[in-house]
C-alpha cells in the first residue's frame, strides 16, 4: 500500500460527517513573529512570537439539494444579527479514507467569506474563505 496521502483518497469531514463533495482544501498557518530592534545594533536581537493565525480555502461542487447553510457552514441569509454574530465554530477533519487516519484536524473552524459563479456549460462550485482557532495535525491527535 502507498505510504503517499493524495487528494483521491482523502474525505472532508465537518463534526464527524463527510462534507458533501468538496474538491479542495487549503491551509495557512502563520505564526507572527516580531523583531526585537535595538539601539547601537543594526542587526535583529530576536523574534519573539506574538500570535499565531490559521486561515485558508474550502471547494464544494454545489449539489441542487445542499448547499453550504444546509451543512451548517454558515447561518442563512434570513439569519438575524445575533444568529451571524453567535454562530459557533465548527470542526473539520481531512481524513484519509483507505486508513480511516484523521491528517488535519481543524477546530473553530468560521467561514469568512464565500463565492460562487454560474456559467451556460459550467459545473457550480461553492468557494469559501474560513479562519480557525486551532490547527492539529495527525499526529497530535493520536
Amino acid at each position: 500500500m502507498s505510504q503517499v496521502f493524495s487528494g483521491c483518497r482523502s474525505v472532508l469531514k465537518k463534526d464527524g460527517q463527510v462534507v458533501g463533495w468538496a474538491t479542495g482544501v487549503s491551509c495557512s498557518l502563520e505564526l507572527q513573529q516580531q523583531p526585537i530592534e535595538v539601539l547601537g545594533n543594526i542587526d535583529v536581537q530576536e523574534y519573539v512570537t506574538t500570535g499565531r493565525r490559521i486561515s485558508g480555502d474550502l471547494s464544494f461542487i454545489r449539489l441542487t439539494d445542499r448547499d453550504i447553510v444546509s451543512q451548517g457552514l454558515v447561518p442563512g441569509g434570513s439569519a438575524t444579527t445575533t444568529e451571524v454574530v453567535e454562530a459557533p465554530g465548527v470542526t473539520m477533519q481531512v481524513e484519509d479514507q483507505v486508513t480511516g487516519n484523521v491528517l488535519y484536524q481543524l477546530e473553530g473552524l468560521k467561514v469568512s467569506g464565500s463565492n460562487w459563479r454560474l456559467d451556460p456549460r459550467g459545473i457550480v462550485a461553492t468557494n469559501c474563505s474560513y479562519v480557525a482557532l486551532k490547527l492539529k495535525f495527525g499526529s497530535e491527535l493520536g
